[in-house]
């Protein structure tokens, strides 16, 4: 039966959802077997055609030299053997990050200069060519060359910015990236660092420390070195303990600091556990590293390894330019017109932006960041992830933009806030000449979303695909460069512009095919340091591997989520990825569904919150309100101390009596039951003896603070309705604007009043049901709101606190 991938289509959506469909499809004769027979998914081929599966675009072959051209610099960006003139660029794998290195390859070959967003408005090799030629008049091509060295190489903005930061903080790791290789067979060590002292020669920068003269801190570049691997042999241990004594150096390795003017600034060290197995660390400084920069060396690692551990010598071709040529380039460059506006692009998308995303913490924000943190890692579930991709297709934006839309809500969730600024770094490898340098060239942008309006997911994306592209198109100017034109309010306690960061590594990542050998690599390990409040790191493999079209690939999503330990408990970390899986699981299900319609909450949650939560049952006294127990309280241990401030203090018999004396005061001035009664009083006996009265008077006290402007204080008298005010004589002053029929009482001189012969209860007015007090609020709109409690409400309070501290009537 001859099937095309229409008819399959048609026939899975008969009984699944949109999202479910494959967005590929490979025929075979049958399906490869694991020796138990199960589906062996590693023998699985890969998805090699040249276009995707879902794609029945008809190849047409580029029809002159400006088509073939095209089709060449996207075969090679893709890996694949041949493109046609009308498939499209995002459907065959392509995303952002290629998206970039397409357009430096035009810069470079064809001397036009294009961005990200006319590849997202072209995306098909017929209609790119079209916009080319009409580009190419007037173009000339612009190459990004070596500079005359001086002794004294400039830092990029990025590494000064960097730099800076670590002389605050000298024991700071937060900069610091680490990873672990583990090899297993027959490892060729002299090959290794061999390998390793290859690319320290290459590239200057691992060779490169950061002194300052001046106060201004400069590239010091040194002679290349030879590596030669500090070993730690495991094999003495039991098999047992060598895991534990190897994570242990592990750790230790890890949290060792730089210090930027003395080589190395990378580090390599070398555990044996036995004769098969060894594993390497690497740690290196940010001042060197990126993330495009890792996967850089990777590559030559293993092509420099391979050569020599086979006898023969590596043909790596010699880089164009260096790390320190980058740098007097950029300092060059924004000397010009095109930085200037897009510096003035970034003026105006950011100004007014929020200072700080104000996310619920666990503790108050420190005047001074520790720097310290820890880092959640997880993999998103297969299904999801091929889902996640296949909206983004249907949607025509990134994977990174989906991903990026949901963190937004769950901000906007937390925050309640409608205008959100959110940190990315970007690869900034615009130029040709870039794309095999190892360097920090890597360039922060802040991605400020509206999310005002009751708006679908859906919505939300078409936002932030304009968003991120009009912010790829101004990615150029150093962040720094922003930071320091819009002048934000600077401090010690967080970071400018934005406290979240998401980050997306999808830039090119090789095989890791070392002969005879497997090798298992661990990137982005924890140090447990944070360089901001939040920073949520997408992996995903599928878009690194694009060009090697490694088979089930797009199956893995790795997810890391680094935290302030100054801000957030682990628990609250764990909640809050676990709300951003479950949106993701929402959207991909139902992307047009509104944003305020999207359940963030577990069965558990929805369980804690509506049932756990208001399981109140509880065995209350016989007494219905906080004042009656007082009173037996009194009766039974008269004499024991109930209270001490100012110098004086109250046995319960005393305060028992005072309290009835001055209810009996307030019943003379016709007090009904839940009539308000203010009371302004300092911290003192006053102030108990004043709201004990009060609810003994069955009227509801209202609490005004004495630090309150009068303002304040006659806004909350009028809108409570309060009838009489208890307070002190210092405190008058406050009443001055107090509405005319309001009786005033001071307490210490009605105390003064009081002989110590009236010691009769008054006579009980409230119940569970009546008002115990009113409670005022900030209030959103920036006016006080006043809320009632009742007297069972207080009661299951006390109730409460006597359970919980342990406080008994003895």
């Amino acid at each position: 039966l001859e099937l095309g991938v229409s008819e399959l289509r048609r026939f899975l959506s008969e009984s699944l959802p949109e999202y479910m469909i494959p967005a590929r499809f490979v025929w075979l004769d049958s399906l490869p077997l694991t020796p138990n027979g199960k589906v062996d998914r590693r023998a699985l081929p890969a998805p090699t055609d040249a276009v995707s599966a879902d794609d029945e675009t008809p190849f047409v072959a580029p029809r002159g030299p400006g088509e073939e051209a095209l089709a060449a610099i996207w075969s090679e960006v893709l890996g694949l053997a041949e493109v046609g003139v009308g498939h499209n660029f995002f459907d065959l794998g392509g995303h952002s990050l290629l998206a970039t290195q397409i357009a430096s390859r035009l810069r470079h070959d064809l001397g036009v200069e294009l961005g990200v967003a006319d590849l997202f408005g072209h995306p098909t090799v017929a209609a790119l060519a079209e916009l080319v030629e009409q580009r190419r008049a007037g173009q000339a091509a612009q190459t990004l060359l070596p500079f005359e060295r001086d002794a004294r190489p400039p830092l990029s903005f990025s590494q000064e910015r960097v730099w800076f930061i670590q002389q605050l903080h000298p024991e700071n790791i937060s900069y610091n990236f680490q990873a672990t290789f583990r090899f297993k067979g027959k490892l060729d060590v002299d090959a290794l660092e061999r390998s390793l002292s290859e690319i320290v020669r290459r590239h200057e920068i691992f060779r490169t420390t950061f002194p300052a003269i001046g106060g201004v801190p400069v590239q010091s570049i040194q002679e290349p070195f030879r590596v030669s691997l500090p070993l730690s042999d495991l094999r003495h241990l039991p098999e047992a303990a060598r895991e534990a004594e190897a994570e242990r150096l592990i750790a230790e390795e890890f949290r060792k600091p730089f210090d930027l003017s003395r080589l190395p600034l990378v580090r390599w060290t070398l555990l044996r556990l036995d004769d098969r197995v060894h594993v390497i660390t690497q740690v290196e400084h940010h001042l060197v590293h990126d993330g495009w920069s890792f996967n850089i060396f990777l590559r030559e690692l293993v092509e420099l390894y391979r050569s020599y551990a086979s006898g023969g010598e590596p043909h790596l071709p010699e880089l164009p330019i260096q790390f320190a040529d980058f740098a007097a380039w950029q300092r060059r460059w924004l000397q010009g017109t095109v930085a200037e506006a897009q510096l003035d692009y970034w003026r105006k998308k950011l100004a007014g932006s929020p200072q700080l995303l104000e996310l619920p913490t666990d503790y108050p924000r420190p005047a001074v960041k520790s720097f310290r943190g820890r880092t959640q890692r997880f993999e998103l579930p297969a299904p999801m992830c091929r889902s996640l991709r296949e909206l983004s297709r249907r949607e025509g934006v990134t994977l990174f933009m989906t991903m990026f839309s949901a963190l937004l809500v769950i901000l906007h969730r937390y925050t309640r806030q409608e205008d959100i600024c959110v940190g990315s770094a970007i690869a900034n490898r615009r130029w040709r000449e870039t794309e095999g340098l190892i360097g920090m060239i890597i360039n922060n942008i802040v991605l400020r979303t509206d999310l005002s309006g009751d708006l679908t997911f859906k919505e939300l994306l078409r936002r932030v695909r304009v968003v991120t592209l009009e912010a790829y198109e101004h990615q150029d100017v150093p962040f720094e460069r922003v930071v320091e034109a819009l002048h934000p309010g600077r401090g010690l306690s967080h970071n400018p512009l934005f406290q979240v960061m998401f980050g997306f590594h999808d830039s090119p990542a090789p095989r890791l095919e070392f002969p005879g050998l497997t090798v298992e690599l661990t990137e982005g390990l924890s140090n447990n340091s944070s360089k901001f409040d939040m920073s949520i790191i997408a992996i995903p493999r599928s878009e690194q591997c694009v060009k090697l079209r490694r088979a089930g690939a797009d199956e893995e999503i790795t997810m890391l989520w680094e935290y302030s330990t100054d801000l957030f408990e682990e628990a609250t970390i764990t909640q809050m990825r676990g709300h951003y899986e479950r949106m993701l699981e929402s959207v991909v299900a139902d992307p047009a569904q509104r944003l305020g319609d999207i359940t963030l909450l577990s069965e558990d949650e929805r369980r804690l919150i509506l049932f756990d939560f208001n399981n109140t049952a509880a065995d209350l006294p016989a007494a219905e309100t906080v004042h009656q127990l007082f009173s037996e309280r009194a009766a039974s241990d008269p004499g024991r101390t109930a209270l001490r401030g100012g110098g004086a203090s109250l046995s319960y018999g005393e305060l028992e009596a005072r309290s009835n004396h001055l209810a009996r005061r307030l019943l003379a001035l016709g007090l009904r039951v839940e009539d308000r009664v203010a009371v302004l009083a300092g911290r003192s006996p006053e102030l108990v003896v004043a709201a004990l009265a009060a609810l003994k008077a069955g009227g509801a006290y209202v609490p005004v603070d004495v630090q309150y402007p009068a303002e304040r204080v006659r806004w909350m008298l009028n809108d409570s309705g309060a009838r009489v005010v208890l307070t002190e004589r210092r405190f008058e002053h406050l009443l001055a604007e107090a509405p005319a029929d309001l009786h005033v009482l001071f307490v210490e001189e009605e105390s003064a009043r009081f002989d110590g012969h009236e010691t009769a209860s008054v006579a009980e007015r409230a119940g569970a049901g009546n008002a115990a007090y009113v409670i005022y609020t900030s209030g959103s709109t920036g006016r006080p709101k006043g809320v009632v409690v009742e007297h069972a409400a207080l009661l299951n309070l006390v109730q409460w606190h006597r359970r919980e501290y342990g406080v008994t009537a003895a």
